[in-house]
């Protein structure tokens, strides 16, 4: 089964709390203190308002668009992973010297 089968999306409840972090002061605050701007917390409102969507019509587009967005919100996170450190495929020479 491939992962178009295999999703289920989260409550919307999930999504509701996900939107009221984001738009919250202390959350834009500091997101414009690490990054220099605002984020757009647009894709959480969409996602809500397409699992509300889905969950009063099964709508096959709605589910869609939320797969979408999930997918989205993955890719993001791991482009956002920050390596301090360059990784080495084997120690230095002189680790133990």
């Amino acid at each position: 089964m491939g992962e178009e089968t295999d999703f289920s999306p989260p409550r919307c409840l999930d999504f509701m709390r996900e939107w009221r972090k984001c738009a919250s002061s202390t959350f834009q605050f500091h997101h414009y203190y690490i990054y220099g701007e605002f984020k757009s917390c647009a894709v959480f409102k969409r996602s809500l308002t397409n699992c509300l969507k889905w969950r009063a019509t099964k709508s096959e587009k709605a589910l869609k668009q939320l797969r979408e967005d999930a997918k989205g919100q993955r890719d993001e996170a791991t482009r956002k992973i920050n390596r301090t450190w360059e990784m080495r495929a084997a120690p230095p020479q002189d680790w133990n010297s």
